[in-house]
């Protein structure tokens, strides 16, 4: 096992569909610990578990590195890597989404619904966005603005920006940037984000009412304004019915619970997220506070391309039930 004495090793989860791509975030990366032992594990979930094992036993790696195609699932990973993580023997560094700017819009539109939804949730999820061939795009200032709006907390940087960067430059600005935005958001001080890339943009809208679920559902299927792209979030229904609502392009996702099952789940939450920031050395009652999802009302973010927000808003609000 590894020494208890020793801090853990950091590792970077590199996500993204081409081998190349990642293969160059792998460089790049390596290239920024010069001298330090770096090892790249990828693999099926069997693979990477004895990968882990295998690095900690022998106690020479300084860093590593995961790379992982988009298309596998990211959830079994963090399952195996969270025991690892809670004995203080590897510690994340980052989530790297890759995205091949080139052919971006190609994969988005013209691939199955299950392809779009990698793409998107693979940017959602990261706090660092990697935009690889964006200097032979023909539309890379369109998908850098529609990625900013899908996660503005993350830090969006081309492959040769990235291929200049210090590590401590590269972790420092991420989280930096991250933390603020987070804070911002959760505080309700950016309830609109505009990108300024293409005409992008990202609004949340709340109510503590609870909605009309056929015509809420209506306006966010077959209803839905052309010019928005991405909705998410967390729905009340008449008849304590609280539902998780993800849409992208034309495939809506609805997940229902009772309000007492979402509550339970919110509360878990709630509670990761704090010890995540008690680790940081960060207080949640000073920079936290209003982080954490609804639990009582709908939050819902919107991310399009010149949204009619205000119009978008009111049609949200005519889905809304009397008290």
């Amino acid at each position: 096992m590894h020494d208890e004495d020793l801090q853990a090793i950091p590792f970077f989860l590199v996500v993204g569909r081409e081998t190349a791509n990642r293969r160059a975030v792998d460089l790049a990366l390596r290239a920024m610990v010069p001298g330090l032992t770096v090892e790249t594990v990828a693999g099926n979930s069997t693979a990477l578990d004895r990968a882990f094992e295998a690095i900690i036993a022998q106690d020479v790696a300084e860093f590593v590195v995961v790379d992982m195609p988009a298309q596998a699932d990211p959830e079994a990973f963090f399952e195996i890597a969270s025991p690892y993580v809670e004995m203080d023997e590897l510690a994340l560094a980052a989530m790297i989404a890759v995205v091949d700017v080139a052919r971006f819009w190609n994969d988005y539109a013209q691939g199955s619904p299950e392809v779009a939804q990698m793409l998107v949730g693979i940017v959602e999820s990261a706090t660092i966005v990697v935009l690889a061939n964006a200097d032979v795009a023909d539309d890379a200032e369109s998908v850098e603005g529609y990625l900013s709006a899908l996660n503005p907390l993350a830090t969006m940087l081309r492959l040769e920006r990235l291929q200049q960067m210090a590590l401590d430059e590269l972790v420092t600005s991420a989280l930096t940037r991250y933390g603020e935005m987070a804070v911002q958001r959760g505080l309700g001080e950016k309830p609109t984000w505009d990108t300024g890339m293409g005409g992008f943009q990202a609004f949340t809208w709340t109510t503590q009412s609870r909605l009309d679920r056929d015509r809420f559902l209506a306006l966010i299927g077959e209803e839905r304004h052309a010019s928005v792209f991405r909705v998410r979030g967390s729905v009340q229904f008449a008849g304590e019915v609280t539902a998780e609502i993800s849409v992208i392009g034309d495939a809506v996702m609805v997940e229902e619970f009772t309000d007492d099952e979402a509550r339970a789940a919110y509360a878990e939450v709630d509670e990761s997220m704090r010890e995540a920031f008690e680790e940081e050395g960060i207080s949640w009652d000073e920079e936290g506070e209003g982080m954490a999802m609804i639990e009582d009302g709908t939050l819902l973010s919107f991310v399009g391309r010149n949204m009619p927000i205000s119009d978008l808003t009111a049609l949200m609000e005519g889905c809304t039930l009397p008290e």
